[in-house]
């Protein structure tokens, strides 16, 4: 999976897998359907003008797209903590407030 979306980190394991398959930044966007110009300001060094970072769902669908075999296997791992257990992580990771809905 790709590092946390709003890491250094993140804009270089992006371009790095999408070379590594030999994408374009249009094969990427099309898949996961946004405009092909935020796939190359997603790999932006951070302090370039124009550098933006991937929305939550933008980076999960990034993370679908390049490592669906990861994906499915952490999605499956929440299944063994209870609901409590979930928020309690999270505020422990700085969350203030939760809201959960289905």
């Amino acid at each position: 999976m790709f590092p946390e979306r709003t890491t250094p980190e993140f804009s270089v394991a992006l371009k790095k897998e999408r070379e590594k398959r030999n994408l374009t930044h249009a094969d990427v966007a099309k898949a996961i359907d946004i405009h092909a110009g935020m796939i190359g300001r997603y790999e932006k060094d951070k302090n370039d003008q124009y550098a933006a970072h991937p929305s939550q769902a933008t980076w999960r669908k990034l993370n679908e797209f390049f490592f669906p075999e990861e994906v499915s296997t952490h999605t499956n791992s929440l299944s063994q903590f209870s609901v409590e257990q979930i928020i309690e992580e999270l505020k422990t990771r700085g969350a203030s407030s939760i809201n959960i809905q289905w």
